[in-house]
């Protein structure tokens, strides 16, 4: 829902109320002959121009440029690579074939566009193949970039397809790819890190809430007002630098609490007010650091390399920390355009480092990594 208003209308012999509700439309699903919202879908196959960057060249490219013929096992499709899910679903890229040719104009030729397919063990509504195309479409757009444009979704029930047609934001021009794919041995040949299919397992075997981080860092990273980026992406580098501290082991409190229960009710105490107060203390012993000092030590384990190129240390953590005090909370504060920039891309950098170590991104190609990110030359010597 985007708005809504209310008013009362003048008739006879009473007064109306009336209430205007405007929504807008996520997405709009199109097929031949059948309900969409009725259908069950087995398949998802996202072509997107994004993707065609993002891969690259590789051997199996090579393969199907220099064949030229069907292949005996031909069904339309050659798969690049394959990620087995710990639900049996799949994800991988593949390559649609497309012969072609005309003899009045001496033409024939292929083209093979990669495109991403997911398939379902289990039947997907049009609801949950639209919340796994969200996060398909989150992941892929972080690691090129902040945006993947999409040129068709189609969804496929095995007895007829679907075309969904997503109001997604404005084609973002994309000229660094934060994370390429190569292959193993392209990759040591040019002494690049390597994309380890991994992080796509990895992705889609975080929790709910972890890879609805990967979504909301998307839209914080589009909105027009520095200041509304700024202050998304702090708390969702907040969120994912949480720090506690254990007073008493899980054995030591439970041993206090049994105590301290057994103490209160011997003193007339009701059950009741017991229990919350032991609630209280086992909460109390698991206690979160402030935010400054989790984000602290989370920049303490950045490569140190990776730390030397930037001309931000953590003491830039402490300015920002109070930054995103003093807007949330409306003090006083002034500060330039440039200054404010500065702070948003090391903040970026942050959380672009902390969520490649969520998909489990080492140290190594961190490095290589962080170095891509948008506007980096804001915060490099």
């Amino acid at each position: 829902m985007n708005n809504w208003s209310g008013m009362l209308l003048a008739t006879h012999p009473k007064l109306i109320s009336s209430i205007q509700i405007t929504y807008s439309i996520e997405c709009v699903a199109m097929s031949h002959k059948h309900q969409a919202n009725r259908s069950n879908y087995h398949s998802i196959t996202i072509h997107s121009d994004t993707i065609k960057k993002w891969i690259g060249q590789t051997e199996k490219q090579r393969e199907i440029a220099a064949s030229q013929i069907t292949p005996p096992n031909y069904n339309g499709s050659i798969s690049e690579f394959k990620v087995g899910l710990k639900n049996q679903d799949t994800i991988g890229i593949s390559y649609s074939i497309e012969k072609s040719y005309s003899l009045p104009n001496f033409h024939a030729g292929m083209k093979f566009p990669p495109y991403i397919h997911y398939y379902s063990c289990e039947p997907l509504s049009l609801e949950d193949a639209i919340n796994k195309i969200k996060k398909i479409y989150s992941f892929f757009s972080f690691i090129t970039n902040k945006g993947m444009n999409i040129n068709q979704i189609i969804l496929n029930s095995g007895t007829h397809k679907t075309y969904l047609y997503t109001l997604l934001p404005e084609e973002r021009k994309i000229d660094t790819i934060l994370y390429p794919y190569s292959e193993p041995d392209k990759a040591q040949l040019l002494g690049k890190t390597r994309f380890l299919i991994d992080y796509i397992r990895n992705y889609f075997e975080l929790e709910d809430k972890s890879q609805e981080y990967f979504y909301k860092y998307l839209k914080y990273s589009r909105m027009t007002n520095p200041e509304d980026s700024f202050l998304g992406y702090f708390r969702i580098l907040e969120n994912l630098c949480i720090i506690e501290k254990q007073h008493f082991s899980d054995e030591t409190i439970n041993e206090i609490c049994a105590e301290t229960k057994s103490s209160l009710l011997q003193k007339k105490i009701s059950n009741k007010d017991a229990v919350s107060f032991i609630r209280g203390m086992k909460r109390l012993n698991k206690s979160k650091y402030n935010t400054e000092k989790c984000i602290q030590e989370f920049y303490k384990t950045l490569p140190s390399k990776t730390r030397n190129l930037w001309k931000f240390n953590k003491e830039k953590i402490s300015e920002i920390c109070k930054l995103r005090n003093d807007i949330t909370h409306a003090n006083d504060y002034s500060i330039d355009d440039s200054a404010l920039i500065e702070n948003l891309v090391f903040l970026d950098a942050l959380l672009t480092v902390a969520l490649l170590k969520e998909i489990g991104v080492e140290d190594e190609s961190i490095h290589e990594v962080s170095r891509r990110i948008d506007h980096y030359y804001f915060i490099a010597f």
